[in-house]
């Protein structure tokens, strides 16, 4: 019943064409910010990571104060929105609004987007109250977005896929790590650079440096390069493979190739993993919150350790008893591209039920608080039971949203 939607997916080769911004490309509305995974239950109340990235994009975007920025959201000012209702997918507690520039990703007729982030440091992503991220979003929309749109402008799309693949080879997961798969667009975007001569060559020695202080910037094209390749699937309108894996940081939920309008949800537990050096072990963690969930679902990530020399060492631990070969009797087969180097792709709730095995995703603790940003890198396993109820009520495609979020 998977074979409509797994050739969608054996046809995509995600190509990266530019920068837009969410406006433009979506015509989202000056009062509707996007976030990751399903509705939220009272979008009033966002948890603390959350809500410190929509204050912050709203005083970016507006120039209010952090005062202002906090009454919109309490008095629901602003609209609150699932980033994937959109063809968005975008990262932990990094938030999407009418100005942010996304990267714009095609793979034949589907589409795929994802924000831009800021480079040499934290960002929205990491959800915490810190004024310096301001500065950062400055430098995004000023200084990087022009640099990046003269490199994407010179010799059309850029494939995503065979960077990925030489990420993979390198030891990369494209999800806990990507600094290799960032090197090799590096090298592409500074390539192009050079042919303008001495014209950029202040902007491409900027872009360098920044790009070296930014291990994981290739994870956002890749995220919406997931997101085309899913679009994909869902289009066909058949089957059983997981074309959206989100979390809030209070629910997590899914959606099926069959019925991808459909969130089932269950209340989100919070990954576990290493914690960085100088964080406290008592420093709680938030609930699984983000779209990357998209990445691991095709194969990647957490399903794609026992090929990530990176991040294996660190990650492996904490999927026991399970091994990471153990999780790719859950995938399908995979992407032509993949088989060379023995990558299987297309998570299946049917395996997940039938072998009672919890995928994995290789996604960031973040503070629980809003104060302290990313712990440690985690993983984290969405219960079998949540794919059960995706698979016992296929009648809710219609049903209201609400209804499906009661039953976490």
């Amino acid at each position: 019943m998977n074979d409509t939607a797994l050739a969608a997916l054996h046809r995509a080769r995600p190509m990266l064409h530019g920068i837009v911004t969410a406006g433009e490309a979506l015509g989202l509305g000056h009062d509707t910010l996007l976030h990751a995974g399903p509705p939220l239950a009272r979008p009033e109340a966002p948890c603390a990571p959350l809500a410190a990235s929509l204050e912050l994009a709203l005083v970016h975007d507006r120039g209010i104060d952090a005062a202002a920025a906090n009454a919109l959201i309490i008095g629901r000012g602003v609209e609150l929105a699932p980033a994937q209702s959109f063809g968005v997918a975008t990262p932990l507690a990094h938030v999407v609004s009418a100005a942010t520039p996304l990267w714009r990703v095609r793979s034949g007729n589907d589409m795929g987007y994802a924000p831009l982030g800021a480079v040499g440091g934290p960002d929205l992503r990491v959800g915490k109250r810190d004024p310096v991220i301001l500065e950062r979003l400055r430098d995004r929309d000023l200084r990087l977005r022009p640099v990046l749109e003269a490199a994407l402008a010179l010799e059309g799309p850029i494939d995503l896929l065979e960077i990925a693949l030489g990420g993979l080879a390198a030891g990369d997961d494209l999800h806990a790590s990507s600094v290799h798969a960032t090197g090799l667009l590096a090298a592409e975007l500074h390539r192009r650079l050079r042919l303008c001569g001495p014209a950029l060559e202040a902007q491409r020695v900027w872009l360098a440096e920044s790009l070296a202080r930014t291990p994981l910037f290739f994870l956002t094209p890749w995220m919406a390069a997931c997101r085309a390749m899913a679009a994909g699937m869902e289009a066909t309108g058949e089957g059983t493979l997981v074309t959206r894996l989100a979390g809030n940081g209070e629910a997590v939920g899914i959606a099926l190739s069959g019925n991808a309008q459909t969130w089932h949800c269950l209340p989100a537990t919070a990954p576990v993993g290493p914690r960085l050096p100088g964080v406290s072990v008592d420093a709680p963690v938030l609930g699984a919150i983000g779209d990357s969930g998209i990445v691991d679902a095709l194969g990647f990530g957490g399903m794609v350790l026992h090929l990530a020399g990176d991040t294996r060492p660190q990650l492996e631990p904490f999927l026991a008893p399970d091994t990471p070969s153990d999780l790719q009797a859950l995938l399908c087969q995979s992407h032509p591209a993949l088989a060379a180097i023995g990558a299987r792709s297309g998570l299946d709730a049917q395996q997940v039920v039938s072998r009672r095995l919890a995928p994995a995703v290789a996604i960031s603790m973040l503070d629980a608080g809003g104060t302290l940003g990313i712990l440690g890198r985690g993983i984290f396993r969405p219960p079998v039971a949540l794919f059960e109820a995706a698979l016992a009520e296929p009648l809710l495609a219609g049903a209201p949203l609400a209804r499906i979020l009661a039953k976490g």
